[in-house]
């Protein structure tokens, strides 16, 4: 009964802001970094990957004298991966709109008499396809093609939508009373097929990315 009592009044203040013991500390920033993209299913099998950056802005939701937050914000968010053939290879880029909607859980000081601290983050993201392409070149000869976001088509088809695990680690690095420094590192998981509900395309292939970022946030 405790614990729910404990899970009751934290889902309350995150809700309505809370008073006194129980106000929410909201903290705004951004974050950059690089990503590994790839993909991953049995229409790619030895997929590579592909660095690229990334970057966004974030809302963090901290609940006072509760260890549970919320991670949420809009990030632009590039996928695909380095598909190799014989002789012939094929760079696939997507890019999404991101929103994340994490739980985070703060964990323990991590060296004493400091204020540096650290958090697991876990949760899913929505992504909505800005865009997709698909480059190939073979000896010296390069094409690029698009893609289709219908449920068919002559052309890669890759569904509008996606949505994935993530899960992760931060670490915060106080340099001031109202500036924190926030590494973090991120891996997701695609949880629905690219090419879900087309009979072509990527019909049992999901995206899947490590990413390292840097961020700075602020209290509001």
């Amino acid at each position: 009964m405790k614990r729910l009592a404990s899970i009751t009044a934290l889902a309350g203040s995150l809700l309505t802001g809370g008073a006194g013991a129980q106000a929410v500390t909201r903290y705004i920033g951004l974050d950059v970094g690089v990503l590994r993209a790839t993909l991953v299913g049995s229409d790619v099998p030895g997929a590579g990957s592909r660095t690229t950056p990334f970057g966004g802005a974030e809302l963090v939701l901290q609940p006072a004298g509760f260890d549970f937050g919320l991670l949420t914000g809009l990030f632009f968010a590039p996928r695909g991966a380095r598909l190799t053939s014989d002789s012939l290879g094929a760079t696939v880029r997507l890019s999404y709109l991101e929103i994340p909607v994490l739980a985070r859980y703060r964990l323990p000081l991590l060296v004493r008499g400091t204020k540096i601290g650290s958090a697991l983050l876990a949760g899913l993201t929505f992504g909505i396809n800005l865009s997709c392409s698909v480059e190939t070149g073979a000896t010296n000869t390069t094409e690029s093609s698009g893609c289709t976001t219908s449920r068919s088509g002559p052309r890669l088809t890759v569904g509008k939508f996606d949505a994935a695990f993530a899960g992760g680690v931060e670490f915060m690095v106080p340099i001031s009373a109202k500036l924190v420094i926030v590494p973090s590192v991120r891996y997701t998981r695609g949880l629905i097929d690219l090419g879900a509900g087309s009979s072509t395309g990527f019909t049992s292939t999901k995206n899947a990315a490590l990413q390292f970022g840097v961020g700075v946030r602020r209290p509001l």
